[in-house]
């Protein structure tokens, strides 16, 4: 059922011209134009009227008022004293100097007026209208009629509330990125017309203030929709700790509504991020993987992969998956200890001290169906490039998505260099081996897990579905056949399913490239394998034997003694991908691997 409540003010895409200028003006100009004769200032009486049961129920001695004519320059601010106002306070009566009426002969009015003063910000040009620097505050517009009498109309209704609680302030968002407020808001009230949404502008999706004793308001402009209601959190110290989440439409409408006593209805807060603090990492593209590598708190644009797609209507977030890519215990929260969707990007934080590691974070619809997720890559040295032509005609990376550090020069290749694993097409990653010895999947956090499912699904069911493994033996992890394969990823092309880095690419399987020939190649010059290390070399560039995946059982196998490494390209009427397949032993060549295998992904530079 539609609920009506009074109206606060938030936008956050549309940023409207407040174009203050008479049809032939081109230039707000504060100047009177030339050959324009310079209006007179006069005195004149004038009363000030206050809307009939409106919140501001009196005036007091004090309270300022901006008048204006065409002008800002010519603006006046009067301030009300005792003797001004009428015996009931509705009223003020005043002589006022140095006003410059506005004439025009499509209206009546001359005069403008906006309460409060300090809330009025006009533009040099500024005519009939009357702008507000904000819209959550009380705000009354008004011209005067022939006896220069000001009929106050609110601009703005009200959410009312009370709350029991140590809280300092308060913050207001629509949900699923509905528009609350605006920087400024501008009115055109006339003898002829009243519009109280002129022009709005600096949409907001979150709407702040402080907290007073007592009944607390918030203000919307008139008008004001939230289709699917609204959360507001209460903070102490600049963090939140309670919310309270209303899921109804809202629509604030031209009138007050109260909410009553909140106190019982509010829920602790656990996701405090300071989102104004917020480190954008999708600036220069987005991408499936986000490299980090300090502690602080990041944003992401919640969009598929490398598209400006959304992801769809988000209700929630989650970290599904923590490793440090080693057998060691993960401690719960401390590679991403909070996540948070708002206004359009992924809020995630990653705590002090940095710990190096490989999560997943996930946004979720309101029955917790998995939209999109995304790849949050911790190494903890950084990530190079290496040209190395055997391997590609781009620049290629230094080490395998999700590796920590790269293979050393010399000893065995630890865990943390093998990186994650994936099935051919998919964007998600999961976790490699940890343990070399025993081909161990590496440890997550306690209580999250991977799922190994001996079934097949569709390519939605495992984009809802990150940290499940589907396989079955000798055939694809999906089940809609050839025809849809071959846009998950592509060959240096970056798709919406591509898992690299933004600036990387999936490798292209390029027959001129020594490591992607097709023959064996333990016998070229630019291959050493070094198979007590774990490792083998092509050229300038060097490889863990990180093992996989299998797709016949979903088991973790061949840690120091095997690799399958993915190229972007897939083989037409067949289940597999194309990659790159070594077996200490064996041959190490290019062949077709059926796509349910999990294997390492090399990037190479766009």
């Amino acid at each position: 059922m539609k609920k009506i409540f009074a109206s606060i003010a938030v936008l956050s895409a549309w940023i409207f011209l407040f174009s203050c200028t008479k049809p032939g003006n081109t230039s707000p100009s504060d100047e009177t134009p030339e050959g324009k004769e310079e209006v007179q200032p006069v005195s004149l009486q004038l009363t000030f009227a206050l809307p009939e049961n409106g919140e501001k129920t009196a005036w007091v001695a004090g309270d300022q008022i901006v008048v204006h004519g065409e002008y800002a320059k010519d603006q006046v601010t009067v301030t009300l004293a005792a003797g001004d106002i009428g015996s009931d306070g509705k009223t003020a009566t005043l002589t006022v100097d140095g006003l410059k009426p506005y004439v025009r002969d499509d209206v009546g009015s001359t005069l403008y007026a906006g309460y409060p003063a300090d809330a009025v910000d006009l533009l040099p040009h500024c005519f009939f209208y009357t702008k507000f620097n904000t819209s959550n505050r009380y705000l009354l517009a008004a011209c005067n009629d022939s006896a220069n009498k000001f009929q106050f109309v609110e601009i703005c209704s009200k959410l009312t509330f009370s709350v029991d609680g140590d809280f300092d302030s308060y913050a207001i968002t629509g949900r699923k990125d509905a528009i609350t407020g605006y920087e400024a808001l501008q009115v055109k009230i006339t003898d002829k017309e009243k519009n109280l949404n002129q022009y709005r502008q600096g949409a907001l999706v979150t709407v702040s203030g402080k907290l007073s004793s007592g009944t607390q308001s918030i203000y919307f402009p008139v008008g004001t929709e939230l289709p699917n209601g609204f959360d507001l959190k209460f903070f102490k110290n600049g963090e939140a700790v309670k919310v309270y989440t209303e899921k109804e439409e809202v629509s604030f409408e031209e009138k007050n509504q109260d909410l009553g006593d909140i106190t019982a209805r509010i829920k602790d807060f656990v996701m405090d991020l300071n989102v104004s603090d917020a480190v954008s990492l999708s600036d220069e593209g987005t991408a499936n993987c986000y490299i980090v590598t300090a502690p602080g708190t990041y944003k992401i644009a919640a969009v598929k992969g490398n598209t400006e797609e959304s992801v769809g209507t988000i209700e929630s977030s989650a970290v599904l998956w923590e490793t440090c890519g080693n057998a060691d215990i993960v401690e719960k929260g401390s590679l991403v200890d909070a996540t948070l969707y708002e206004g359009g990007y992924m809020y995630f934080r990653v705590p002090e001290p940095f710990v190096g590691g490989n999560a997943l974070i996930a946004a979720m619809d309101e029955e917790e169906t998995v939209l999109w997720s995304w790849h949050i890559w911790m190494p903890k040295t950084p990530v190079t490039d290496v040209d190395e032509t055997n391997f590609a005609t781009l620049k290629v990376m230094d080490r395998n998505v999700g590796a920590l550090v790269a293979v050393p020069s010399s000893g065995a290749a630890p865990a943390e260099s093998f990186g994650l694993l994936y099935q051919w097409g998919r964007k998600d990653p999961f976790p490699g081996i940890g343990d070399p010895a025993t081909s161990a999947q590496a440890t997550l956090a306690e209580g999250q897990e991977i799922t190994y499912l001996n079934e097949q699904t569709s390519i939605a069911g495992g984009a809802q579905n990150p940290n499940v493994f589907y396989y079955l033996d000798d055939k694809d992890w999906q089940n809609e056949g050839n025809d849809p394969v071959a846009a998950l990823w592509g060959e240096a092309k970056k798709t919406v399913n591509d898992p690299c880095p933004v600036g990387y690419v999936l490798p292209q399987r390029n027959n001129s490239c020594g490591f992607w020939a097709g023959s064996d190649i333990s016998s070229q010059s630019y291959f050493t394998l070094d198979a007590e290390n774990y490792r083998f070399t092509v050229g300038a560039l060097t490889f863990p034997l990180a093992g996989y995946i299998d797709d016949a059982d979903g088991i973790h196998k061949g840690a120091g003694e095997a690799v399958q490494i993915w190229s972007g390209r897939w083989d037409s009427g067949t289940q597999n991908g194309y990659g790159f397949t070594g077996v200490v032993g064996d041959q190490f060549r290019r062949r077709g691997q059926i796509r349910s295998r999990g294997g390492s992904v090399r990037c190479v530079k766009l």
